[in-house]
């Protein structure tokens, strides 16, 4: 008797380096960076799985994405990342699974121009009806040029409501948030929210709260979940909001990467493989659920103005 296939959802695992199809990296993962063939901390062996789309990434990382995406972890293929068997077990328990963690939020895709048109014309609107709101020129130019920059750094990412406002916010990503605050238009954006700006459907930003002084939200922070929440009505979907990887159309177009991380905050650290360097356990700007948190190393960090608050804080 023939011996029965391999189960179609397990990726196979390449035995050697130059059996990694080109364009992929044949050195490292570009989930988690380990070295191909490599040892982990835990003893085993980081080992490249390759997808019925060629692209490549390790087994540990393909383990962990298909807990919760059926696609491929690359940002632009829409391909799943194993096709699912309706006679094979382990493919209708796991297809069970995923079942119970369809997406049911409603998200976005970033589209640069018509959101940027959108939000000059809601803080436009906001300065004519809350004088709080009103900004000078030299803020306006700052912040819009915030919002383009950034805009265009994330078109085709998906995000849901507290991610669209979230990743807009100046106030937010480390690397942002310490200068922005040094400067006078900063301060002035963090100003608490006055109450009637707060809309009544819009939740308590509960995930941020321990961010800001007494719990104050900045009036900023405010006004772009209230703008992300219209977009969302308007223009969402029920649709998968996984954060799958780094790089964004535009570096795409371009073929390069985009590694400046934007980072919320810094939970943990450690040290790398064999006491090498420093890694700190992150959480992103936009994607601020758990299952998202990374180790990063200190050397893919955009700057040491991303660490350098905690590393003193901890005294590291």
């Amino acid at each position: 008797m023939a011996a029965a296939p391999p189960c179609p959802h397990s990726p196979p695992l390449l035995r050697r380096r130059d059996h990694i199809p080109l364009p992929n990296d044949r050195t490292s993962c570009l989930i988690c960076f380990d070295t191909y063939f490599s040892r982990r901390e835990d003893g085993s062996k980081v080992r490249p799985a390759l997808l019925p789309c060629n692209h490549v990434f390790c087994n540990r990382c393909m383990e962990e994405h298909r807990e919760y995406s059926l696609l491929c972890p690359n940002n632009w293929c829409d391909d799943e990342a194993a096709p699912l068997s309706d006679t094979c077990e382990r493919c209708i328990e796991w297809a069970s699974k995923y079942q119970q963690l369809a997406p049911t939020k409603v998200v976005v895709m970033v589209d640069p121009k018509p959101m940027l048109s959108s939000l000059k014309s809601y803080f436009a609107d906001l300065a004519s009806s809350h004088k709080e709101c009103k900004l000078t020129l030299s803020i306006r130019r700052t912040l819009f040029g915030h919002f383009e920059t950034t805009l265009l750094n994330a078109e085709g990412w998906v995000f849901d409501v507290d991610g669209l406002a979230e990743v807009l916010d100046p106030l937010l990503a480390i690397q942002d948030r310490a200068y922005w605050l040094k400067k006078p238009y900063g301060k002035k954006l963090a100003k608490p929210a006055p109450s009637i700006l707060v809309d009544a459907s819009l939740p308590a930003n509960e995930q941020n709260r321990d961010l800001w002084p007494n719990d104050e939200e900045p009036w900023i922070s405010t006004v772009l979940r209230i703008w992300a929440k219209v977009q969302i009505d308007a223009e969402g979907e029920v649709k998968d909001a996984d954060f799958k990887g780094y790089s964004t159309r535009r570096h795409e177009r371009e073929g390069t990467m985009n590694f400046e991380f934007a980072i919320k905050q810094i939970l943990d650290h450690r040290l790398g493989e064999d006491g090498g360097e420093k890694e700190y356990l992150v959480q992103w700007v936009g994607y601020p659920m758990p299952k998202y948190y990374k180790w990063v190393a200190r050397a893919w960090m955009s700057g040491p103005g991303v660490h350098a608050a905690y590393d003193r804080l901890h005294s590291i």
